[in-house]
């Protein structure tokens, strides 16, 4: 049973990192295209980079989503694993 706790905190420390740092990732690329965007308003940058940018920011806002939405959906799961586990061990 304690191994089977030990695993699922694991599992669950794994994904909050996998979070944790797909938000940093998001922040950085969020950083980068407003700078972007405030030199691409004064003619310095061309507009492919700026959507380029805009793109990474949409996609590390969808996979910070998705990410979020595998944490919820393993919360249940471990739960149901570890009622089972203690049901077999009291038999």
């Amino acid at each position: 049973m304690a191994n089977l706790q030990a695993k699922l905190e694991d599992e669950r420390l794994n994904q909050e990192s996998t979070t944790a740092e797909l938000e940093g990732q998001y922040l950085q690329s969020k950083a980068q295209y407003d700078a972007d965007f405030q030199l691409a308003g004064e003619g310095l940058i061309d507009q492919v980079t700026l959507i380029k940018w805009g793109v990474a920011v949409g996609q590390d806002r969808k996979r910070i989503k998705l990410e979020r939405a595998r944490e919820e959906a393993r919360k249940p799961s471990a739960e149901a694993q570890l009622t089972a586990r203690m049901r077999g061990s009291s038999r």
